[in-house]
């Protein structure tokens, strides 16, 4: 035996053991398609990953959507202290924002909503503000009151003392009740001819105003209100997540939303992020291979 020998061995065996454990590796991923000679396929292609994508993506889904992504995971973490208290702070930063803000209402809400559904919405709020005003004061009833409140305030006035000599008690009801109900049937008059046109021009003009109000001067002296606003959205988002969740995990379905992703998902793409995650402990398995080979080489030497 020579010292060559010797070398060569072990030298051709570490070679050897790498380069076997380097093909392995690769042939988990490549070839990604099979591979033809004529009609025939060749043994293992393609390679053991692209050949079971649509397994592995399958075991993948079920075990992200049962065991890292249920329902009680998310609970626990969305309801955790400190989840609720981002979810405070991001409603405090709004609020701040809010505070010392000169955007206009309607500027604000411009910025979410097209201009045209927000000219549709704000004039439909009108719309139904000035039907229900005009509803109710078209009821006969208003012109009666107001007729009424006329009259004593009339009577309590300086004229009060022209209607005294006007004659007696009764004389002075005779007329007060006439004219009460010709005053109650001008003034429905009024309102029923007049009404809606007189609302819709205050009720315009007094939504035109609230809008182009900074919001900052809307929440003015309105902290207790704020912070009413504040705990109620965060009961909305504990509730939301207590009693929704479910409903929420269906529909987005966790399991079927990461299969798809993992076959869609391209070959190569798949293989750079598995090779760049355990990068070390592949390379870790083909120096294991050299030195099992090295080995033995070593020993093939004395038999």
């Amino acid at each position: 035996m020579t010292i060559l020998s010797l070398i060569v061995g072990p030298v051709v065996g570490a070679v050897i053991g790498g380069f076997t454990n380097k093909v392995a590796i690769r042939m988990l991923f490549r070839p990604y398609n099979p591979l033809y000679i004529g009609k025939v396929k060749l043994p293992l292609t393609p390679g053991i990953i692209p050949k079971r994508k649509d397994d592995l993506a399958k075991g993948i889904a079920a075990m992200v959507s049962s065991k890292l992504l249920n329902n009680e995971v998310l609970e626990a973490n969305l309801l955790s202290p400190e989840m609720v208290a981002k979810v405070e702070s991001a409603i405090d930063g709004v609020m701040g924002r809010l505070l010392s803000s000169q955007q206009s209402l309607q500027q604000f809400f411009s910025q979410y909503v097209p201009s045209s559904q927000l000219h549709e919405s704000v004039t439909s709020v009108k719309e139904d503000i000035t039907n229900t005003l005009y509803l109710k004061l078209s009821n006969p009833e208003v012109g009666e009151k107001v007729a009424a409140m006329a009259m004593e305030h009339l009577e309590n006035s300086e004229s009060k003392s022209f209607l005294g000599q006007i004659g007696t008690f009764a004389a002075v009801a005779i007329f007060r009740n006439s004219l009460e109900r010709k005053l109650a049937s001008l003034i429905n008059g009024m309102l029923k001819d007049n009404g809606r046109q007189m609302i819709a021009g205050l009720v315009d003009q007094e939504c035109e105003r609230f809008l182009a109000k900074p919001i900052s001067q809307l929440c003015q002296g309105k902290e207790h209100l704020l912070q009413q606003i504040k705990d109620a959205l965060l009961n909305a988002y504990r509730l939301l997540v207590t009693n929704n969740l479910s409903q929420i995990m269906d529909a987005l379905d966790i399991q079927e939303m990461v299969r798809v992703r993992i076959v869609e998902m391209d070959m190569a793409e798949m293989e750079e992020m598995i090779i760049q995650t355990v990068d070390k402990e592949l390379r870790m398995l083909v120096l294991l291979g050299a030195l099992l080979g090295f080995v033995m080489g070593i020993i093939t030497c004395f038999f």
